[in-house]
């Protein structure tokens, strides 16, 4: 019951991609959809990540979703596919289930909104889930190097792909994708300097982590915390600690890494990271 409680709050999410404004298709801009009333097929190909829920007074980073619009009926949640429908402001959750459930689309703007879950907190406390959209990368790609990645980028989402071999060396591989709890943004410096904070932490007292970072070619590292030293040299680390710079553009960085394992059944993982850079 847990588990489908929490799958639903995940699904919460889903309605703040199809609140967004209207977007334009090739030389015909669609006009502005009428309050209260909203038409998945706006939204099909962008993604949206929660970034926090607020239940009375109290804030929380649940339920961290990554969602991506397949198609004016599926969505994508964390790497997993399910229904959905929408009639005005309404979004029906599975409506060919037996017990579907019902959410309400409350405001949204073309990059946030916001949606209320009834009983989410229990006693008939409405869950306000709220959402920001991923922007795509915009503009050719850029030479990785220390002046294109300077500046304050927010992690917007990770994908963890696992490949692994059964006892009969069957290969399977299975896709775990999530939202970070908050808004987690890192500030690398041109000094080499690097400051991260989240926007959960900062409401919670926590105070911002500082560090360093650095490049060698096409590949990045960084840490934060009391004990780093900024004077690390390249040679001084592992070479499991650096991600490849796979993807940058003037608005969006992907950093990719794989770990791999050996035992009773071999299995790798490739990890993507993927950061926008704010304005």
């Amino acid at each position: 019951m847990k588990k489908i409680f929490t799958l639903a709050i995940a699904f919460a999410a889903i309605t703040m991609v199809f609140t967004a404004c209207k977007k334009s298709n090739g030389n015909n801009p669609t006009e502005p959809e009428k309050e209260g009333v909203y038409n998945a097929k706006n939204y099909v190909g962008q993604q949206w990540v929660t970034d926090s829920t607020r239940v009375g007074d109290e804030l929380t980073g649940v339920p961290h979703a990554y969602i991506y619009v397949k198609s004016e009926t599926m969505v994508e949640i964390n790497g997993y596919d399910d229904e959905y429908k929408i009639e005005g402001n309404i979004l029906t959750l599975r409506p060919n289930d037996e017990y579907p459930q019902k959410l309400t689309i409350l405001s949204a703007d073309k990059d946030h909104a916001k949606l209320s879950m009834p009983g989410f907190g229990g006693d008939d406390v409405p869950g306000i889930v709220y959402m920001t959209r991923v922007e795509e990368p915009q503009g050719a790609d850029l030479e990785v190097n220390a002046a294109n990645i300077a500046g304050k980028w927010r992690l917007m989402y990770f994908t963890r792909t696992e490949t692994y071999y059964d006892s009969n060396h069957q290969q399977h591989t299975s896709v775990l994708k999530h939202a970070e709890p908050g808004e987690s943004l890192f500030d690398f410096s041109n000094d080499g300097t690097l400051t991260t904070t989240n926007s959960l932490d900062v409401i919670w007292g926590a105070e911002p982590m500082t560090g360093w970072w650095m490049l060698q070619g096409n590949k990045i590292t960084y840490a934060t915390g009391n004990d780093i030293s900024p004077a690390v040299q390249p040679d001084q680390i592992s070479d499991d600690s650096w991600q490849m710079v796979t993807k940058l553009t003037k608005n969006v960085m992907n950093l990719t890494y794989t770990q791999t394992s050996e035992g009773n059944y071999s299995s790798s993982f490739v990890y993507l990271y993927y950061f926008v850079k704010k304005k």
